[in-house]
């Protein structure tokens, strides 16, 4: 009721009508009922759903008075809310139990100098397509530093070809070359597996480059 502030008062108010009257033009394609509801307190008649927002006039002044305001959302009592979970039926949720995994026992001792022969290497899936008339292969060009092979890996059932595009993998670089379809696969990728025997590939750290030597 400061005279002084009236020009600033009703300047605030105005540009405060025009903002909730534009909100409820944006939200009718959302919550109609909530906009139709807002709109109507302002005072404005018609549908609000039949407004487009591009022809709408930010600047037109009120039709007539604001009628009085009706509450847009239906406030929440926190203790009837508790209340009622309290009362529920429902059960608490029962826990995840982990089957027991079967641990395969370990296979016959081999001599370092025998484990040394096994070059590990670190590659990039470059390329990835699944192999025709298999379920189980994926056939992988894999850059390894050095110069980049053909592997095929037994993963279909836990990985897809998009999936590996771009994935860094630890090969056994050094393996004998064999022909799984009808393609020659030079190289293994190194892989954990449950006791569903779920492949999951191992993976070197996102800095190791290809070619790095895994010992």
């Amino acid at each position: 009721k400061d005279d002084a502030n009236k020009d600033k008062l009703d300047t605030v108010l105005c540009v405060l009508y025009r903002a909730l009257r534009a909100t409820a033009v944006l939200v009718a394609p959302v919550t109609p009922e909530l906009a139709q509801t807002l709109w109507t307190c302002l005072g404005q008649t018609g549908p609000v759903a039949s407004q487009r927002f591009a022809d709408f006039a930010y600047d037109a002044p009120a039709p007539g008075p604001v009628l009085a305001p009706e509450p847009l959302f239906q406030r929440i009592d926190k203790e009837t809310v508790m209340n009622e979970l309290a009362g529920s039926d429902l059960a608490p949720a029962a826990p995840v139990v982990e089957a027991p995994l079967e641990v395969p026992a370990l296979k016959d001792v081999v001599e370092y100098d025998t484990f040394a022969l096994t070059d590990l290497r670190v590659g990039l899936v470059l390329t990835a397509e699944a192999v025709p008339k298999s379920k189980k292969l994926i056939k992988m060009t894999v850059d390894l530093g050095f110069e980049k092979r053909t592997i095929l890996g037994g993963i279909a059932a836990a990985y897809t070809p998009e999936e590996l595009v771009g994935r860094k993998v630890v090969v056994v670089a050094n393996l004998a070359p064999r022909a799984l379809m009808g393609i020659e696969s030079h190289g293994m990728l190194l892989a954990a597996s449950d006791n569903n025997s779920k492949p999951y590939l191992v993976a070197p750290p996102d800095d190791a480059r290809p070619g790095f030597v895994v010992r």
